[in-house]
């Protein structure tokens, strides 16, 4: 006599999978955390796409202010010639490659922001400055303005971080500390 309701017991636990509110039985699966971070992290990938195309950026306003200040002391404005290399053999520091990897850390920092603010319906500015060694990695990154929320701007932190420069001789130039980058959005 228990052999048959163990039966009848399993039997409706197999019908009864769904949702117990609307009974719903196809197509309802239990998920796990980490299942749920690949959702959502597919979405933001969606998302970042959506911004990457230059077109729609021009429709949203996006523009890019930069203000290039150099500090070294006496408060010249002007930029420092590097010292002479003290190994020959070592890469050079060269001004133009440093600036163009700032122009494509902000072309990687620009989806994140994007993505943060038609999550938040926000405009404003983001402004920030980052330190490089002369290893090429940044070791620094500081936040000047931040008018999206702390998950986003620790999100562009991230990408900041993982950024590389090109390297240079150490005895040429100690750090850069490039300029004020601010993306208005």
């Amino acid at each position: 006599m228990l052999l048959p309701a163990a039966l009848l017991l399993a039997s409706s636990f197999h019908v009864m999978t769904g949702c117990s509110g609307c009974g719903k039985t196809d197509e309802v699966k239990l998920t796990r955390p980490d299942s749920l971070i690949k959702v959502a992290d597919s979405a933001l990938q969606r998302g970042y796409a959506q911004t990457i195309d230059s077109a729609k950026q021009q429709e949203t306003g996006i523009k890019i202010e930069k203000t290039v200040t150099y500090s070294g002391g006496g408060g010249d404005s002007k930029r420092p010639e590097p010292a002479p290399p003290s190994n020959p053999n070592a890469p050079k520091f060269e001004y133009g490659k440093i600036d163009d990897a700032t122009e494509e850390l902000v072309e990687q920092v620009r989806p994140t922001i994007m993505a943060a603010k038609s999550r938040l319906g926000k405009t404003g500015a983001f402004a920030f400055n980052v330190v490089v060694s002369p290893d090429g990695r940044v070791k620094g990154f500081n936040i000047v303005k931040n008018d999206l929320d702390e998950q986003a701007a620790s999100q562009v932190r991230a990408v900041a971080m993982r950024h590389k420069y090109p390297s240079w001789d150490a005895a040429q130039l100690k750090e850069y500390k490039s300029e004020l980058l601010k993306i208005n959005f």
